[in-house]
C-alpha cells in the first residue's frame, strides 16, 4: 500500500487500534510520536470497551497526514507490507451514521433497499417507515 492509499483509507483508525493491540514496537513508537495521547493508546491497547478508544480515533481522523506517514514508515521499515495489508482487509470501516436520514423507495425495489440497509454499515437506533402510495419512506433516528 502507498502511504496516501493509507492515509485516506476509512479503516486507518481501526488499523491502527488493530496494531496496538497486538504489535507492542508499534504501541510503543506510536506513544513517543504522539505524546499528548499515550495514555489513551495504552489503555485502548488493552481494554476493548475503554471510551479512550475514541479519543485516539478523533486524534487518528484529524491527523491523517501525521498517522498516515507514521503508519507506512513503520510498515517500510519492518518489511510488514503484507501484514499490513491483511489487516486493512480484516478490519470494518467505522459505522456510517444514518440517524437523521430518509431514504426513498418504492413497494417494488423494497427488497434492494433493504438489502443495502443491511450490507452498507448504517448506524441507527431507530427506523421507521411510512408508505404513500406506491413510495415507501424511510426515517432512520
Amino acid at each position: 500500500m502507498t502511504q496516501e492509499e493509507i492515509k485516506n483509507s476509512k479503516k486507518l483508525s481501526g488499523v491502527i487500534l488493530n496494531l496496538i493491540e497486538i504489535d507492542i514496537t508499534f504501541k510503543d513508537l506510536l506513544k513517543i510520536t504522539i505524546p499528548s495521547i499515550a495514555a489513551d493508546i495504552e489503555s485502548a491497547s488493552t481494554n476493548p470497551d475503554c471510551s479512550c478508544r475514541g479519543r485516539v480515533t478523533n486524534y487518528i481522523t484529524t491527523n491523517l497526514e501525521l498517522v498516515g506517514a507514521f503508519l507506512y514508515e513503520y510498515v517500510v521499515n519492518n518489511n510488514l507490507q503484507d501484514k499490513i495489508k491483511s489487516i486493512f482487509e480484516a478490519v470494518q470501516p467505522p459505522p456510517v451514521s444514518a440517524s437523521g436520514r430518509v431514504a426513498k423507495t418504492t413497494i417494488k425495489d423494497w427488497p434492494e433497499l433493504a438489502k443495502t440497509i443491511n450490507t452498507s454499515n448504517l448506524e441507527f437506533r431507530y427506523m421507521s417507515t411510512s408508505i404513500v402510495g406506491e413510495d415507501v419512506y424511510v426515517f432512520f433516528l
